[in-house]
């Protein structure tokens, strides 16, 4: 996590009190929210935002690498109105009742959870007392939020330390419900200092306490952070199974947050969520609405990207998840550039080379003039500035904000590649499947040189890699995958002659000789009238053998 804070966007305010937080005469004024309009039961009514003036300090982000704790304003948990002379199980079902209504809305925790808007506007409703068990509560909030900046950066020690306060304070006072959230994310600290194994111990004990409150919202975070530890263990059997658990929840309850949000593991959460198609209309509208960039190296087609451009059999853009349309006559000329920059790479393409290739008879100065309103026009066509990165004369797509069929596939065959050499079979085997499926045709750029030559080499890996894939499923005897494998390779790339020869061995295995035979008269129609050639003499040896049976 590094000093990452996740900082401006999540990490509203956190908690400082001048001198020890156990000192019994702090002066905190209690505030009512604005009812959350999910909240149909009227549950919310018994939270406020509760506030502490610091000094006259006011309301601040911090930034990374922010020197210290200064005097930040408390905006911690809206506080209990609730009958306080009701018996403690009581108590803790009516805090459990609005946590469970409010946890997700944009009016909740906003020092822990981050908050996209301002707090709702708040009236005075009371004047607490002041008592020990309340202080000890409000001290557990103070180590629990100092806790929480520790761990967004990456001071685990720290966090550690703080956590553990607040866990124990939380126990003093008896506070059950927001003490469950203070053991979660002390089990996160655990995890995150090298004691994985009670961590999960702390997680299953925490889950079970919110069972017993039927807390939606502990069950929902539990759920999630257990989720969070099999990603980092590499345990995608383990990450789907409690992603499963934590979104149905989140979904139920609209939940839209977590406490000590960070959003390079919720991206990668998301992102294995909808790789597995967990919750995933639900999961496109949380990246949509927290602006949510992909984990890096890229996610699956199915992340929402801003945009998304396909180039693979069709040319085409998506913006927002909706085709791009043109108001009046098409705009050949940005659309010219976006083309020849994916041809090139895609990645600080030298604007020279864009020009040379756009407008090979333009000066220098025309050609720069020229290159920046085609530029331009491509933005705007776009809708996304940030989609592309215009810095020291070169020019970038950039793959957090536009996501292109081309490179996804070679991504992914570079990935299936590499668990290839290292053993890993099964994991290539699976690359393969998702990369093949985005070859759609070959490259659909202008003919130009760059063009050309990618769209010969993107055919050649696929040849290759089609190949490769139909012979793992012959070798274990899988003639149904390997056939499908062979035909579709075929749609792509009817000239493709080692598919046919592939497709005959295939069918004479499945005693199907007659569609064997079909296979080399398709074979040789096709080679004579788009090639004026015959079969090979390895495809000739094949159809022999099988008339010879």
């Amino acid at each position: 996590m590094g000093r990452d804070l996740d900082a401006q966007a999540e990490v509203v305010a956190l908690a400082h009190y001048p001198g020890d937080p156990l000192s019994p005469g702090r002066e905190i004024r209690m505030r009512r929210p604005a009812m959350d309009e999910r909240d149909e039961n009227g549950a919310g009514q018994m939270f406020g935002e509760r506030r502490r003036q610091c000094g006259g300090v006011g309301r601040q982000l911090l930034e990374p690498g922010d020197p210290g704790l200064h005097g930040f304003e408390i905006l911690p948990f809206v506080y209990e109105r609730v009958d306080h002379r009701a018996p403690r199980e009581a108590h803790a079902r009516q805090l459990a009742a609005g946590l469970e209504a409010l946890v997700g809305s944009r009016e909740m925790l906003p020092g822990l959870c981050g908050s996209e808007g301002q707090p709702a506007h708040t009236q005075p409703i009371f004047q607490p007392r002041i008592a020990r068990a309340n202080v000890l509560g409000d001290a557990a909030w103070y180590y629990y939020l100092l806790a929480g900046k520790c761990f967004l950066e990456g001071d685990f020690a720290r966090a550690l330390d703080h956590s553990e306060q607040c866990v124990r304070l939380n126990e003093e006072a008896g506070v059950v419900l927001t003490g469950a959230y203070g053991r979660a994310d002390h089990a996160r600290v655990m995890f995150y200092s090298g004691d994985r194994d009670r961590a999960v111990r702390t997680m299953h004990e925490t889950r079970s306490i919110g069972k017993s409150m039927r807390c939606a919202g502990i069950e929902y975070v539990t759920y999630l952070t257990e989720a969070e530890f099999a990603l980092l263990k590499n345990d995608t059997a383990g990450c789907i199974e409690g992603l499963r658990h934590a979104l149905a929840i989140a979904r139920r309850h609209g939940f839209q947050t977590r406490t000590w949000w960070h959003s390079g593991i919720m991206s990668r959460l998301y992102a294995v969520a909808l790789e597995h198609e967990i919750e995933a209309d639900y999961v496109r509208s949380l990246i949509r609405r927290r602006r949510l960039l992909p984990p890096e190296g890229g996610a699956t087609e199915s992340w929402p990207y801003p945009v998304k451009i396909h180039a693979l059999g069709r040319f085409d853009i998506l913006k927002d998840g909706a085709p791009l349309k043109f108001a009046g006559k098409v705009q050949r000329k940005p659309l010219d550039l976006l083309q020849v920059l994916i041809a090139l790479g895609g990645c600080d393409v030298p604007e020279a080379h864009l020009s040379d290739i756009l407008w090979p008879d333009a000066a220098g100065d025309d050609a720069h003039r020229a290159f920046l309103t085609t530029l331009q026009r491509l933005r705007r066509l776009l809708g996304y500035k940030d989609a592309l990165v215009s810095a020291d004369g070169r020019l970038t797509l950039d793959p957090r904000y536009a996501w292109v069929d081309v490179s996804a596939f070679e991504r992914l065959l570079n990935q299936a590649e590499t668990a290839e050499h290292g053993r890993q079979g099964e994991a290539a085997c699976d690359l393969r499947i998702k990369a093949l499926s985005l070859y759609r045709g070959h490259f659909s750029g202008q003919e130009t040189a760059p063009a050309v030559s990618l769209r010969e080499r993107l055919r050649d890996k696929y040849l290759r890699h089609s190949d490769a894939l139909g012979r793992h499923w012959e070798q274990i005897g899988n003639w149904a995958r390997a056939l499908e494998c062979y035909l579709k390779a075929l749609e792509v790339d009817a000239l493709a002659e080692v598919f046919y020869q592939r497709l005959m061995v295939v069918y004479q295995k499945l005693d199907r000789s007659a569609e064997a035979l079909a296979v080399y008269e398709r074979c040789s129609k096709t080679l004579a009238a788009a090639l004026g050639i015959r079969p090979s003499a390895a495809t000739q040896a094949l159809y022999r053998a099988l008339t010879e049976r």
